[in-house]
């Protein structure tokens, strides 16, 4: 993989593989599913460790299952997915914003 122009050109630097920062596709991930009753909600999502699903239910949410993947990339293609058959095949959509999730880094009050 190469890192792309704008990329570089923004201070970004590399590609997503190789990225000391943020979520790393090269890593160990877990697919993970949340739900809260209150908002009638359920999250699917990704995550490199604990703390991300941690301050979800630190917010109000259950953790309701788990998947450990070797690779970030293998479970960025899972999530992808799963949120794709509920588009498509539920014809389902996202109804909350982060802010109303408590995503992590904001809090339900």
């Amino acid at each position: 993989m190469t890192a792309r122009l704008n990329k570089i050109r923004s201070g970004e630097g590399c590609c997503r593989y190789c990225a000391r920062y943020g979520f790393n596709l090269a890593n160990p991930a877990v697919v993970y599913v949340l739900h809260h009753p209150a908002l009638h909600a359920v999250k699917v999502g990704i995550s490199g460790g604990d703390e991300r699903v941690g301050r979800y239910i630190h917010n109000g949410w259950t953790l309701v299952k788990t998947a450990a993947f070797a690779t970030g990339a293998a479970a960025w293609a899972t999530e992808q997915a799963v949120l794709r058959h509920i588009r498509e095949q539920m014809g389902l959509s996202h109804f909350l914003t982060a802010e109303q999730m408590g995503a992590p880094g904001r809090r339900l009050d």
